[in-house]
């Protein structure tokens, strides 16, 4: 039979996402397969929306849906989506979306199944990752159907998942493969770019510091560091590059 997939392609204060576009994509072209998108009203980068329809994979954009809020109001109108596509499988990539999808099937009351792929946790604290690997566990076992891990790590952290867990590599865009990488030149200046969010976990301040270590260590000042990017840290990462 043909099957129809509700999939949820954006994430917590990005948007539609490069790689769930990818991906829900690739999986339109699959025969028997029907693809229906939804996201929050940002896009990672601009054209993925555009890519979407370009492909055939219907779309709709509900505001608010990557701010962790309002999740009973969100639910309600994943609930209509749902109940206009009539999805046999949802596919979660996040715990809010998870969260909201739980609500929005007990509201609708369709009988789909929930595929959720877990990309990782915050393993960077031993206590909290104890916490969160136990808490996310416990969720995914209430809730999802099939769990989706992208490496062995995660495969054996999730032990207690059992035969639920399918080990799936993500793929990487053929955008990245378009042009031949030049290879540099370090005959000069050194330039290091490390493009992302200012928030916790990216680290940003760790590379100002590193940098700085280098020319304390080294007198070599041919050395420049670009973080292109926005976000709650930002002046404090300028301040930090000041001092």
């Amino acid at each position: 039979r043909a099957v129809r997939v509700l999939g949820l392609l954006s994430s917590h204060r990005i948007g539609l996402t490069g790689l769930m576009t990818t991906q829900a994509c690739s999986l339109a072209r699959q025969p028997g397969i029907t693809v229906w998108g939804v996201s929050g009203e940002r896009e990672q980068s601009r054209g993925l929306a555009d890519r979407l329809r370009a492909e055939g994979v219907g779309h709709t954009v509900i505001r608010g849906f990557d701010d962790h809020r309002r999740p009973t109001a969100l639910a309600r109108e994943l609930a209509d989506v749902v109940g206009r596509f009539q999805p046999h499988v949802v596919h979660v990539q996040t715990n809010w979306q998870l969260l909201v999808t739980v609500l929005a099937r007990w509201r609708r009351k369709v009988p789909f199944k929930i595929v959720a792929t877990v990309h990782g946790y915050r393993h960077n604290s031993p206590i909290r990752a104890l916490a969160a690997r136990w808490l996310i566990g416990l969720s995914l076992q209430l809730f999802a159907d099939v769990v989706v891990v992208p490496s062995r790590f995660l495969e054996r952290r999730l032990w207690f998942l059992g035969r639920r867990r399918a080990r799936v590599l993500l793929p990487v865009d053929p955008m990245y493969f378009a042009e031949p990488a030049q290879p540099p030149d370090f005959g000069g200046m050194k330039r290091l770019v490390f493009g992302g969010e200012f928030r916790r976990g990216k680290n940003q301040d760790m590379l100002v510091r590193a940098v700085a270590a280098y020319v304390e260590r080294t007198g070599d000042r041919q050395v420049e560091l670009v973080l292109p990017g926005d976000g709650a840290l930002l002046d404090g990462c300028r301040a930090l590059c000041h001092s």
